[in-house]
């Protein structure tokens, strides 16, 4: 009995204890009761509008007055919160655009407005130093503590130990609270706009679907910056992001959701991510505003070359920016009227400490670094000392013709080609279209199996492959049968010209360089093979001369069949570097010049995608100059380059020329006549001499 009572006040004793234990810490986790709103009118007034917002909360950041393209930014912004919408903001570096994006994100949270925003970035690393930035703000901004003080006050209770966050209680009730690394979530209390507003990041190649907390989709997704310097110019690389923002992104809200979409962005290389949403005829969805720091230029620039040589020469002298600024400012206060004509600054607050106005600002920086200027401050690259051979994304934009559709020839055309690359993934091939002065149109491209998909994609990474499309052969046996149905369906496909006419191919070339037996066999045993050649690629440059065999079955301009003996298989070798350059030649003559090449209508992300991956260097070597074309760094997907060359070498190979009409001249004849002594001291005339024949050609008369 003694026991069982010791037992029984052991465990009252537990219990006391555990309950003290319990109280105490809840006492603790308890932050309440909430701070009051200092401010009602101030919080009434930035509800309402986004402008009264950054004035009232955040002088710290926007301490300079709006220039008139602030004004707009702000505008666009707020509706596209309110009302959903897209909106890219191209501004000047340093002009706040990241600043007004990252504070709108604060705006819709704090006001309701957005119950789940994504700041989506280049990397996650630079979407969580947005995050981070809205993080401070929140713990120590102490003017938005005043007035959203159910926002600011149960984060500030964490006193940065984010551990509590769990076991948080305002009230009596738990917050929900979460303070983490890659996303927010905010104090879930009773009548607050933003209980429970989530804040999350990830990096734009990360994944960004299926982003669903608490039964709530993104209402709002901030893009800073979602391409670097390399993507930039890459084709295929902006391709992927812009996928990922019109398929990806817009897709997170739920069905009949407002979604709004906030974009910052820098034009680094015109065709990149940013030239592109900013277009509003490709993407009229997007509301882009280009802003630029100057307007209009000087127009006396004669005198500011004067002022920036002033300014660089005391920089030298003297070893001191300041006093350097000082010098030329002088000499701009002196000529201010001449200098300033014609110039339009954007925002006449953007100047620094030792500068009188924002045009010479402008100007310094633009004499600092033209090419960084132009990129980054008015968001419109140049390119400098570009080489006129080189093919870009606007060189393949330029060649569209939009009035021509896919597999239709223009009515010039008269001869048809194709051409094959074999991988052991798929078959990529180009069907071209001909005139007799070698004017071309790219009728009709694609790959087979077919990937569905006019993105650039890696040849390693296909979604469907000739091993799965034939599973019951080698790889060998795929490539042969793939190879067997394309050729089949190019042979036997019609095309019709514009005018009614059809027409069908005349030479097809399919690379050996892979699987040359595969291939010899294949154009040996096919129902078409009048039609088909196997084709070899072979590297001539500057040390090494192309060989232009004399014994050869066949031969052209660089290129050649060689002779074959029997069991061997004819294919025509021709000069890569000679007809690629011969190529870029075509794809550079203007629309309407004889001996172009044009491009049925479409956007061809992949084709400029191919045809960039090379480029071209001028090589002198054994007195011979020869451009050299070799893969960019890191480009691997050249496929559709190759093809259109090949289909040259074919059009070559069927007869067609330059200029078919001109005649190629005969030899000269040089002639060393031999006469009798006694005839030297003679003169005679010309039909004397050849008994009235008359000879062409240069005669030499020494003797």
């Amino acid at each position: 009995m003694e026991m069982e009572s010791k037992k029984f006040a052991y465990e009252n004793k537990k219990k006391a204890a555990t309950k003290r234990s319990r109280d105490a810490s809840e006492d603790v986790r308890e932050i309440g009761p909430l701070p009051s709103v200092v401010d009602d009118a101030r919080r009434g007034a930035s509800f309402i509008s986004f402008k009264n917002f950054c004035e009232n909360y955040f002088p710290h950041i926007f301490n300079l007055d709006w220039s008139p393209k602030h004004i707009s930014a702000i505008e666009r912004i707020e509706k596209s919160i309110n009302e959903g919408g897209k909106f890219a903001l191209a501004m000047p570096r340093g002009e706040g655009k990241t600043s007004l994006l990252t504070v709108a994100m604060i705006w819709g949270i704090a006001t309701g407005k957005v119950k789940h925003g994504v700041i989506v970035s280049a990397t996650s690393e630079a979407a969580n130093q947005i995050l981070d930035d809205i993080k401070i703000e929140i713990e120590e901004n102490n003017v938005l503590f005043e007035d959203f003080p159910e926002i600011c006050y149960p984060i500030r209770k964490l006193e940065g130990i984010h551990a509590r966050c769990r076991g948080q209680i305002l009230n009596g009730r738990r917050t929900n609270i979460q303070f983490v690394k890659s996303g927010i979530v905010l104090p879930t209390i009773e009548g607050s706009s933003s209980s429970g507003a989530i804040v999350i990041t990830r990096g734009i190649l990360a994944g960004v679907r299926g982003f669903k907390k608490r039964n709530a989709r993104p209402d709002c997704v901030l893009l800073d910056d979602p391409q670097t310097d390399l993507s930039a110019r890459s084709p295929s690389q902006t391709a992927t992001r812009l996928k990922i923002i019109g398929r990806g992104i817009k897709g997170l809200s739920g069905p009949g959701k407002k979604l709004a979409i906030l974009a910052a962005v820098t034009v680094i290389d015109e065709g990149d991510l940013a030239s592109h949403i900013l277009d509003r005829k490709r993407y009229p969805s997007w509301h882009g505003e280009r802003f630029q720091m100057l307007d209009s230029f000087p127009d006396n620039m004669e005198i500011w070359q004067k002022y920036a040589d002033i300014r660089r020469s005391s920089l030298i002298e003297t070893n001191s920016d300041e006093e350097a600024d000082f010098v030329a400012s002088e000499f701009y206060l002196e000529n201010r009227d001449e200098m300033d004509k014609g110039a339009v600054a954007t925002w006449e607050q953007r100047f620094v400490k030792g500068e009188l106005s924002a045009i010479q600002h402008a100007m310094n920086l633009y004499f600092d670094d033209k090419a960084a200027f132009f990129a980054e401050y008015q968001n419109s690259p140049i390119v400098e000392n570009e080489n006129i051979h080189e093919i870009t994304d606007k060189t393949i934009r330029s060649k569209t013709i939009n009035t021509i559709s896919r597999s239709c020839m223009p009515v010039e055309c008269q001869h048809l080609t194709a051409a094959i690359d074999i991988h052991k993934q798929c078959l990529f091939y180009m069907v071209c279209g001909w005139t007799d002065h070698f004017s071309g149109h790219i009728i009709d491209y694609g790959s087979f199996p077919d990937q569905m998909s006019p993105y650039p994609f890696n040849v390693n990474d296909c979604r469907v492959t000739l091993e799965q499309t034939y599973p019951t052969i080698g790889m060998e046996g795929a490539v042969y049968a793939g190879l067997e149905n394309l050729v089949n369906m190019l042979c036997e496909k019609r095309f019709i010209r514009a005018d009614g006419v059809e027409f069908s191919i005349k030479q097809i070339l399919i690379d050996r360089g892979w699987l040359p037996d595969v291939v010899s066999q294949f154009c040996r045993q096919s129902k078409h093979s009048t039609l088909i050649l196997p084709s070899r690629g072979e590297w001539a440059g500057a040390a090494r001369q192309w060989n232009d065999r004399r014994d050869c079955q066949r031969k052209g301009i660089h290129w050649n069949i060689p002779k074959f003996s029997p069991g061997e298989s004819r294919f025509v070798n021709f000069d890569t570097n000679f007809w690629k350059s011969f190529f870029s030649a075509r794809l550079f003559a203007g629309v309407g010049d004889k001996s172009t090449l044009t491009i049925h209508s479409g956007d061809h992300i992949i084709l400029s995608d191919h045809f960039t991956a090379e480029s071209p260097t001028l090589v002198t070597a054994k007195g011979r100059s020869v451009e050299e074309w070799r893969k960019r760094v890191g480009r691997t997907e050249n496929h559709y380059f190759d093809v259109a060359v090949m289909n040259m070498v074919a059009a070559s190979m069927i007869g067609i020329a330059i200029d078919p009409h001109k005649k190629v001249r005969k030899p000269t004849v040089n002639k060393k006549i031999s006469i009798p002594e006694h005839l030297k001291n003679q003169t005679f005339s010309r039909n004397e001499v050849f008994g009235g024949i008359d000879l062409s050609g240069n005669i030499d008369f020494s003797f």
